[in-house]
């Protein structure tokens, strides 16, 4: 299973803001970077709850996209999406 790739933004001051490019409207924030994780699977199974599956992109694909972003200071981040066990039994 390919993971769902993130862009990752960070202004001084501020908390951590990501967002799918796959999946729009797909966001998420957290305060420490070691919190982004978390908050980027919340976010996936958040916004599957109502969306029938997507294939992600290839990382190639993202990277191209959020070109000008990645110059600008973001980065990637890789989510593996694991259906939470109450979407598995509907």
């Amino acid at each position: 299973m390919r993971p769902f790739i993130a862009v990752v933004h960070k202004d001084q001051g501020s908390a951590y803001g990501l967002s799918f490019p796959d999946l729009p409207g797909c966001h998420a924030a957290a305060d420490e970077a070691d919190a982004l994780t978390a908050a980027a699977r919340e976010a996936l199974d958040l916004w599957f709850e109502d969306a029938p599956p997507v294939e992600p992109s290839p990382v190639e694909t993202i990277r191209a996209a959020a070109a000008a972003d990645l110059r600008a200071g973001a980065f990637l981040l890789a989510v593996p999406y694991v259906p939470s066990p109450r979407r598995r039994r509907a």
